[in-house]
């Protein structure tokens, strides 16, 4: 269910989008507004999230690991750890850039609420 929301995200059947620490702490505030046990529904949400999007095939990420350890099962060889390295390392400035972006966007939408 979680990557066909993923899906959907990207494909903007649903409205919503990608957000940083700071949407997710604001998030998770309000959770806590709601009670403790709405407080934990959000805590294991993300925390699954986080699971599932780390599984994903990308670089720099263990789903991108697994991968890479199913692509040399599959060549009966290893591939040449310095390519691999640097494979890695895109991913994770790949990562770091959409970091920055998303947590970007969350202090404009937080600066630009308090203001409107």
């Amino acid at each position: 269910m979680l990557l066909k929301n993923i899906w959907d995200l990207i494909t903007r059947k649903i409205e919503g989008g990608l957000t940083g620490p700071l949407g997710i702490a604001k998030e998770m505030a309000g959770a806590a507004k709601q009670g403790l046990l709405k407080f934990l529904e959000i805590l294991i949400l993300i925390s699954v999230a986080l699971g599932v999007f780390n599984l994903l095939p990308l670089p720099g990420l263990d789903g991108g690991r697994i991968f890479f350890v199913g692509i040399n099962s599959i060549r009966r060889r290893d591939m040449n750890p310095a390519i691999e390295t640097k494979i890695h390392m895109v991913g994770i400035m790949v990562l770091l850039m959409l970091l920055v972006v998303v947590t970007f966007n969350d202090i404009k939408g937080i600066f630009f609420k308090k203001m409107g």
